[in-house]
């Protein structure tokens, strides 16, 4: 860089052909798009695309080289770990010094002060230099000061990818919530669920900008991003490669049909969590869930479950009031915060005039098919509520009460596979035509 800087300055004085010290790289090129108030836009686009570039210009931490950029507004930006913190600096120090940066005055940091600290649950920590937190701990409190500066533009570069699946939980919570009150999001990911998941619109760059960039709806820039992908040579490259290795015996007897038949080989195991007393809930407390979780037929808590098998989900609650047409309810989440399935005891047993008395320790299970699931964190939200339908109330319902993990699986796309799947191929040879 100061070669670069200072020879050609010398050569030019000197009046000699100019030498170039460093090679370019252009990282935009062919970029002209418009995001309006409360559009969620999702920016893909495969390595050394840009992505992060882009987001770089728009926040106007770094100049283009030629172009413009307008913008309006409030921005709040969560771009590479550690941007906007001084790791010398207390996590109490970084909050007022980043949310003052982001337009919030002194005393307004204050008044939300307590509120930060409480939505990046890093405890003491706030009063340690950040130069002694975890990744996972840098983003809570980064997280947690944007969620708080009242922005007109969410700006996010992946970084939720850090982090314990709780928080992942929490942060997408008040993404939707952004974006349900009218909030603009600009958001890069690699992982085009969750761009589907939480983005209407999507950007799609190449590198180097060999292709404009293209703007249009999360689903349809998906589609072509996927396609782009499996088009790429190295693909073809290691089909290439795996033909090689196939050998194929050749028989001098007539060729007869052949029938295949299986089914998955690989297990999709889960671990599972303890129970969490202190997730985050709300409601009235007119009852309390005091314990969740998959239990043996034996009733002792289980660590792990099998994809396609049997299981059993059980909910154990504490009534304080009387709770009339009682329902309990459960909520299996992938980790971008949508729900997979949930199920509630309301509509079963709604005749049956339920009530619960103050005391009472009422238990509920819910047995089921595990469902097999892709490799990834995914979590049960738990409820107990009083009502009919939809008109009921909550009196305890428990965000991320369980956790799990699907640690190996035999799928490679979308969600979820089929239980008990048993498979079957049938090769008819081509039959020969006579002359």
């Amino acid at each position: 860089r100061f070669k670069e800087f200072i020879f050609p300055k010398l050569r030019r004085l000197m009046k000699r052909r100019s030498k170039n010290y460093s090679k370019e790289y252009t990282a935009l090129s062919n970029i002209s798009f418009e995001v309006r108030r409360g559009e969620t836009v999702g920016i893909i686009g495969r390595n050394g695309a840009g992505k992060s570039t882009l987001l770089q210009i728009v926040c106007n931490t770094l100049s283009p080289t030629s172009g413009t950029v307008e913008t309006a507004g409030r921005f709040a930006a969560l771009l590479e770990l550690g941007s906007g913190f001084n790791t010398e600096y207390t996590g109490r120090e970084n909050v007022f010094l980043n949310a003052i940066v982001l337009g919030l005055t002194h005393n307004e940091v204050v008044r939300r002060f307590e509120s930060i600290v409480e939505f990046a649950e890093i405890g003491d920590y706030i009063d340690q230099p950040v130069k002694t937190y975890s990744s996972g701990m840098f983003v809570r409190l980064a997280f947690a000061v944007i969620a708080h500066v009242d922005a007109d533009v969410l700006i996010i570069d992946e970084a939720l990818s850090v982090g314990d699946v709780y928080f992942q939980q929490k942060c997408m919570r008040f993404i939707r919530g952004f974006k349900e009150r009218g909030g603009t999001l600009l958001f890069v990911s690699h992982d085009t669920a969750t761009v589907l998941s939480i983005c209407d619109q999507a950007l799609l760059l190449s590198p180097g900008g060999v292709t404009p960039a293209i703007k249009g709806s999360a689903k349809d820039i998906c589609d072509i991003y996927l396609s782009q992908l499996y088009a790429e040579p190295s693909r073809r490259e290691h089909v290439a490669a795996h033909k090689k290795n196939l050998t194929i015996q050749a028989s001098s007897s007539v060729p007869k049909q052949r029938t295949f038949i299986g089914r998955h080989q690989k297990l999709n195991v889960f671990s599972v969590s303890a129970f969490r007393p202190d997730a985050q809930a709300f409601g009235e407390k007119g009852g309390e869930i005091i314990a969740a979780g998959f239990v043996a037929d034996d009733g002792q808590e289980r660590t792990s479950v099998v994809g396609g098998e049997d299981v059993m989900f059980r909910m154990r609650a504490l009534v304080h009031r009387p709770i009339h047409f009682p329902a309990f309810g459960i909520m299996l989440k992938d980790r971008q915060g949508q729900f997979l399935f949930t199920e509630g005891t309301d509509g079963v047993f709604r005749n049956e005039n339920l009530v619960f008395q103050s005391g009472d320790i009422i238990e509920a299970s819910f047995s089921f098919r595990m469902p097999i699931l892709i490799v990834g964190k995914y979590s049960f939200n738990v409820a107990l509520a009083e009502g009919i339908g939809d008109d009921h109330i909550q009196h305890h319902w428990m965000h991320d009460a369980v956790v799990l993990e699907s640690l190996e699986g035999p799928q490679v796309h979308g969600i979820a596979g089929l239980a008990d799947m048993h498979m079957q191929v049938v090769i008819n040879p081509a039959v020969e035509e006579s002359a």
